[in-house]
């Protein structure tokens, strides 16, 4: 319906790739791709209609058997909230988790720097 097409564009443009304006590059060549196909098969053919082969998967009970370090990024706005990215870090033993304050789904784009050095200083502290 038109209501449900006109809620959806504001939740991605509060939470996911619409909060970046103008539209980067990147995003703009993701949309429509042959893999789209991918997505659907996999969770459905919406964000609210979960239907595909990950339904019901949930291996958060796994999460210890992760014997690596793992950082979660998350952004504050995210739609995979800062609250989901905890089941992460809780369950993975040696993690750590960053909020990006300004950011949705996409920090690596609205926050580059910040998120860059982030990854490499990880990437030094576990690599010793």
């Amino acid at each position: 319906s038109p209501e449900y097409k006109l809620a959806g564009a504001e939740f991605y443009r509060r939470h996911a790739s619409l909060r970046i304006q103008p539209r980067p590059e990147c995003l703009k060549r993701m949309q429509g791709k042959p893999g789209d196909h991918i997505y659907e098969y996999m969770w459905g053919p919406g964000e609210w209609m979960i239907s595909g082969t990950l339904k019901d998967w949930d291996i958060t009970d796994r999460l210890g058997e992760i014997r690596v370090p793992a950082l979660v990024l998350v952004g504050r706005h995210d739609h995979a909230t800062p609250a989901l990215a905890r089941t992460l870090t809780d369950g993975i033993p040696d993690s750590e988790m960053v909020i990006f304050e300004n950011s949705g789904h996409h920090a690596h784009l609205e926050e580059t720097e910040r998120y860059l050095k982030l990854v490499e200083d990880f990437l030094g502290r576990t690599e010793r």
